[in-house]
């Protein structure tokens, strides 16, 4: 037996790649013949102990109240293996594997970045090009130890070839929700099929992750980290970035919440490496199709998407890719699905509605401009002349045509960790009729809380206050109270 593990480890060493995409982990293995990968998982078994674990359907934190249900479909065949789902609000729950499924909806994205924003590096990634793809679902998250026990426990799967760590965590119940590792891409797309699904195309993995704004990172383009990927834990980092995310190996499926794609998808960024069904080229971008790009056809590695556990904050914007022709325990995958495909042309109820960023500061600032509107109902009477109020004070007051909507002033990278979406100047313009300082009854313009106001992604609204000349200004969160100075005050109810 000693000489049986000794040969595995040194055929293993020789099958390490020579090299790929820079500021990658360089344990990648070769691809190995599947009659050895059979050889390799059977043999890791005897001393392992490895027994393979049944899987519930559902995951931990889905209601168990969903029903599975398999309709009629106009009669037409199935594509693929059948496979029934349970219905969401939002997506689908794959019954065999349990895995909740997010509708991604056709349209144009951006793909890929532009020399200028990289410079001379990441030319793979060259250029930034606008992509079409037809609608599809794809796994909310990573496909986990449990799911792909299963999968081996019906024997439509191998083993992975585990070591070192990654054994450990395959092997052993409290890891059962975290990634499965060390995955070759014939396995991966292996399990795909069995679930009746494919693993994704680099576009339909790159939209998903990225939204339709052209974004760096799945929540947004600020460099803050934390809360949001498991890529790096202090010492036990492959890099020296000065951080800790709480977990020396890989993480829960899930556990970043913050760190959720525009569609909810999570761990797009960190985690593990996720293969896609694309042969890789360097300079593929260069002449790729607009529409549905499936990759080139032929080549000697496949790609990987998303960086890993073990990579640094530089290797992980979402444009950036990767390739393998083996695996290595930073490697994991999940999968996709058409909505063309016979099985799963149920669209969710609540379909995901993606703004850009301007559109999301727009509306921001709308929903600013309203609470102060319900602020200054709240203080008045209606009249029969719509535009025109009473106060209780015996002022009259007119609403102006108002300025529209204006965008952020630019947000520090601060400033958006806590979560302010919009910031700028803003009011409510008037006309007030008033007897001010007993100086005569007259119409005067009169701009009604004017001020800093933030929104922020909870809905939260502050404005900033200054108490005196000499102290700096503080962000009151503006409430069911309104916040007004005296002179507001005096025009609406002094």
């Amino acid at each position: 037996m000693k000489e049986k593990i000794i040969s595995i480890i040194l055929l293993m060493i020789l099958l390490i790649p020579s090299g790929h995409a820079s500021g990658i982990s360089e344990n990648r293995f070769r691809a190995i013949a599947p009659s050895f990968l059979e050889w390799f998982s059977n043999d890791l078994s005897e001393f392992s102990g490895m027994k393979s674990a049944g899987i519930p359907k559902t995951e931990p934190g889905i209601d168990s109240a969903f029903l599975s249900y398999a309709e009629a479909l106009s009669g037409q065949e199935p594509v693929g293996s059948f496979q029934t789902f349970s219905k969401t609000e939002t997506g689908l729950i794959r019954d065999i594997d349990g895995m909740p499924m997010v509708y991604i909806p056709e349209g144009e994205f951006t793909m890929g970045i532009d020399r200028e924003t990289v410079g001379g590096s990441d030319e793979w990634s060259v250029p930034a090009h606008n992509v079409y793809l037809d609608s599809y679902w794809i796994d909310q998250y990573e496909i986990t130890n449990r799911q792909y026990q299963k999968c081996v426990a019906e024997q439509a799967c191998e083993k992975p070839p585990v070591y070192d760590i990654a054994n450990e965590y395959y092997e052993e119940k409290q890891y059962e929700n975290y990634p499965v590792t060390t995955i070759f891409w014939e396995q991966a797309k292996v399990y795909c099929e069995w679930v009746g699904a494919s693993l994704p195309t680099e576009a339909q993995w790159e939209k998903a992750a990225r939204g339709i704004d052209g974004r760096k990172y799945p929540w947004g383009d600020d460099y803050e980290f934390e809360d949001r990927a498991n890529h790096c834990n202090g010492d036990k980092c492959l890099f020296p970035d000065p951080c800790n995310d709480g977990f020396e190996f890989t993480a829960p499926v899930g556990s970043y919440q913050k760190g959720a794609s525009p569609y909810d998808v999570f761990d797009m960024t960190g985690n593990v490496d996720e293969w896609v069904i694309d042969w890789f080229a360097e300079d593929y971008y260069k002449n790729s199709p607009d529409k549905n790009p499936q990759g080139p056809e032929n080549g000697t590695y496949h790609g990987l998407r998303g960086g890993s556990w073990g990579d640094s904050h530089e290797t992980l914007q979402i444009w950036r890719r990767s390739w393998s022709s083996g695996t290595d325990n930073e490697i994991g995958f999940r999968c996709v699905m058409p909505v063309t495909d016979a099985n799963a042309r149920h669209l969710p109820e609540d379909q995901p509605e993606l703004k850009n960023q301007d559109e999301i500061e727009i509306e921001a600032a709308k929903k600013v401009f309203q609470a102060l509107y319900g602020c200054f109902k709240s203080y008045v009477f209606d009249t029969l002349n719509p535009d025109e109020f009473n106060t209780a004070n015996g002022n009259k007051i007119r609403l102006l045509e108002q300025d529209k909507p204006q965008l952020s002033k630019k947000l520090s990278e601060a400033d958006k960790a806590n979560g302010v979406v919009w910031e700028n100047f803003t009011g409510l313009k008037t006309l007030v009729y008033h007897n001010l300082y007993n100086t005569g009854w007259e119409w005067h313009d009169v701009n009604l809380f004017t001020r800093y106001y933030r929104y922020y992604e909870d809905g939260t609204i502050r404005t900033l206050v200054f108490k005196s000349a000499v102290q700096p200004g503080e962000w009151i969160e503006y409430g069911a109270k309104c916040y007004m100075d005296d002179l507001e005050a005096m025009m609406l109810y002094k």
